[in-house]
C-alpha cells in the first residue's frame, strides 16, 4: 500500500537531484530515473560475487548504486569513494556533454570547466540523497583514489571485496592505478574490475587503444584507453594479482578461420554473414585475486 505522505516527500528529494547516473527503487512508487537503467544495474548485480558477511570498498562510486546494493546483499561494511564525480555540478555536466555532442564538438575536460566546484562538492548530493532515502549504513568517504596520499591509502586499509567498475579507461596511470586496487584488498579476497575494452580480429596481444584531444571516445576527454582483454589481464598480473578470472570477455567473432574460407571457398561469401568491424569495443568484467 502506498504511503502519500511518505511518498510525495520522497519524489521531492529525488527530483531536487539535478542529475542521476544510476536508476534508484526507492519504494512506495518513487523512482530515479539515471543513465544506469534498473534493469542492467539487476544484470550487473548477478556478476559480483558473494558479499554476504564481507568488507567492501566501491571506489569511484557516483551516486552509490553499486555500493547500497552489497550492503542491501548482505554486506557486513560498505565503504563508498569519491571525489572527480561528487566535485562536479553534474546537471551543468551533462547538458554541456550533450550539447556538444549534438554540435558535433569536443568537450574540454571537467576540471577546466566552470561546473568543476570541488570546493561545495555538488555532485555528491545524488549519494546523499540515496543514502537518506535507503536509511543506509555505507560509509562515504570524499577521496580521489587515484591520487591520495600514500598514508591515507594505508589508513584506508583492506577489504574483502573492492569494486573498481566504470573507472579503470579514466585512469592516466592504468597500472598504478591497479596497483593500489591491489594493495586495498584483502589476503583472500577479490577486486572487482569493469572497464571499457576493445577486441581486435585476429590479434590476441596485449593492446590497447589510446584516446586523446583527437581520437575521444564517446565525446568524453577523461576516457584515456581501452585495452583487450589479453592486457587487461598483463596489467592485473602485473599490479601484484596472482589470478584473473574474466567474467564478461569480448564478443564472439570469427577470425582466420573464416578468412580461410573466403579465400578458399567462394560460396562462403553468400553463405556467412558480413564481416565484423575490425576493432569492437565492449565493457569487460574481470575477477583479480590477490
Amino acid at each position: 500500500m502506498d504511503h502519500p505522505g511518505v511518498r510525495s516527500d520522497k519524489q521531492r528529494a529525488v527530483d531536487a537531484v539535478p542529475a542521476w547516473f544510476h536508476s534508484f527503487d526507492f519504494g512506495d512508487g518513487v523512482q530515479a530515473f539515471g543513465y544506469v537503467s534498473l534493469e542492467a544495474l539487476r544484470y550487473r548485480a548477478t556478476l559480483m560475487p558473494d558479499v554476504r558477511g564481507k568488507s567492501v570498498l566501491d571506489i569511484n562510486t557516483f551516486d552509490g548504486a553499486d555500493a547500497f546494493g552489497c550492503e542491501q546483499r548482505g554486506a557486513a561494511r560498505v565503504v563508498a569513494m569519491d571525489y572527480f564525480c561528487w566535485a562536479m555540478d553534474l546537471g551543468h555536466h551533462f547538458r554541456v556533454y550533450r550539447e556538444d555532442r549534438a554540435r558535433g564538438l569536443s568537450p574540454a575536460p571537467p576540471r577546466e570547466m566552470p561546473y568543476w566546484r570541488p570546493d561545495t562538492m555538488p555532485g555528491k548530493i545524488g549519494f546523499d540523497t540515496a543514502h537518506r532515502l535507503l536509511e543506509s549504513r555505507v560509509e562515504p568517504l570524499v577521496a580521489d583514489f587515484a591520487t591520495m596520499p600514500e598514508g591515507d591509502l594505508a589508513k584506508l586499509g583492506q577489504f574483502d571485496v573492492v569494486l573498481f567498475l566504470g573507472s579503470l579507461y579514466h585512469m592516466a596511470d592504468p597500472l598504478g592505478a591497479l596497483r593500489r586496487v591491489h594493495r586495498v584488498t584483502a589476503p583472500g579476497g577479490i577486486a572487482v574490475i569493469e572497464t571499457q575494452a576493445m577486441v581486435v580480429r585476429d590479434h590476441d596481444t596485449p593492446l590497447a587503444e589510446v584516446y586523446g584531444p583527437t581520437h575521444i571516445l564517446n565525446h568524453d576527454r577523461t576516457n584515456c584507453w581501452a585495452p583487450n582483454i589479453a592486457a587487461l589481464r598483463e596489467w592485473c598480473l602485473n599490479a601484484g594479482f596472482s589470478t584473473v578470472e574474466v567474467i564478461l570477455g569480448p564478443p564472439s567473432y570469427i577470425g582466420r578461420r573464416r578468412e580461410r574460407l573466403y579465400r578458399f571457398m567462394p560460396v562462403a561469401k553468400r553463405l556467412l554473414p558480413p564481416r565484423q568491424p575490425a576493432i569492437a569495443h565492449y565493457r569487460a568484467l574481470v575477477y583479480a585475486r590477490p
